[in-house]
């Protein structure tokens, strides 16, 4: 994947050329206010050059080259910002500890690049910030020029302000080269040169981030919406299942008392059938009684009726029975 080099003035804005256009960079480059798409927990802006009173700076960098900073002239140039930075895959590259060690690398090898281009003395604030989509560096350079006014007698050199000292035409095309190649240690590259695609405003760029940012929350938020769903239906499945569950062991009691019962009752009914045979055996065993009762009865009746009318034997000594003829004699 092929990542860039980006060093860009500031072509939304413009140049500085108010002092309150210069408290505003201030107040932003310097976060005294918080800024809408910034990032929760992310570290505060580390001023690499100059102090976070960006315009304190500037109008002490302007004395000391002997410019009253309260009398530049009606729109005229007091300074330019820029933004460097890189492709964001550059930042996030590697394990935590790669990346941090990358960034410090990073921040020197701007600072060094700057300074050496435009002089210590024209850089009066570079400031990194972390909380935005991805790290940059604000960079606050003043057009100070070492010249000779014609239209003085004396031709003593005095310092001025002149825009073309960072942003002529030709200086914009060689600082994308010579940045470009500054920073290929680093595996960065310049951008296509003569390419006729124009840079986006970063604040574009911010708030199509802001956009995304709002999207994903959106999404977030239904996503969220449709686990609460999924929770409630789940809860209601297992409060359903639990519900089956109870049922079942209710249904596997009642099944088990039936199984029971219908044992109970076969066990039951055996012993009835036993019961049945024992009371036919008891009632044949009490017929034959009967019958037995009966016969002897009628028995003793008949043997009753014969001795009723039966007459009297005398008996013999010799036991024998005596006749009616013999008893005649």
């Amino acid at each position: 994947m092929k990542m860039y080099a980006i060093f860009t003035w500031d072509a939304e804005h413009g140049p500085i050329k108010t002092w309150d256009r210069m408290t505003s960079v201030e107040m932003h480059n310097g976060r005294t206010k918080p800024i809408a798409h910034g990032m929760d927990g992310a570290p505060p802006p580390e001023f690499l050059v100059g102090s976070p009173k960006i315009a304190n700076e500037v109008r002490h960098r302007l004395a000391d080259h002997g410019i009253d900073p309260s009398g530049i002239r009606e729109n005229g140039v007091i300074a330019h910002e820029a933004i460097i930075t890189a492709s964001r895959e550059f930042f996030h590259m590697g394990s935590p500890d790669e990346q941090k060690a990358r960034l410090e690398k990073w921040k020197q090898a701007q600072v060094d690049f700057a300074t050496q281009r435009y002089g210590v003395h024209r850089i009066a604030s570079m400031v990194l910030h972390q909380d935005e989509h991805t790290p940059h560096i604000h960079l606050v350079a003043i057009p100070l020029k070492l010249a000779t006014d014609g239209r003085r007698r004396e031709r003593t050199p005095r310092w001025g302000l002149d825009n073309q000292v960072l942003t002529a035409r030709d200086e914009l095309r060689q600082l994308q080269t010579d940045y470009g190649k500054a920073m290929a240690s680093f595996g960065l590259s310049r951008g296509r040169e003569g390419s006729e695609r124009k840079r986006v405003p970063f604040s574009v760029i911010l708030s199509d981030i802001e956009a995304e940012r709002e999207a994903i929350k959106l999404r977030e938020a239904e996503v969220r919406a449709r686990e609460e769903q999924l929770d409630a239906c789940l809860i209601t499945l297992r409060d359903g299942w639990h519900a089956v569950v109870e049922k079942d062991r209710e249904a596997a009691a009642a099944r088990a008392a039936v199984v029971s019962m219908m044992a109970d009752l076969k066990r039951r009914e055996i012993e009835y059938e036993g019961l049945l045979v024992r009371e036919g055996r008891l009632k044949r065993s009490l017929d034959d009684l009967n019958a037995r009762e009966a016969a002897v009865a009628k028995r003793e009746r008949v043997l009753k009726e014969q001795l009723r009318h039966r007459v009297p034997q005398k008996v013999m000594p010799s036991g024998l029975a005596v006749t009616p003829a013999q008893r005649s004699l």
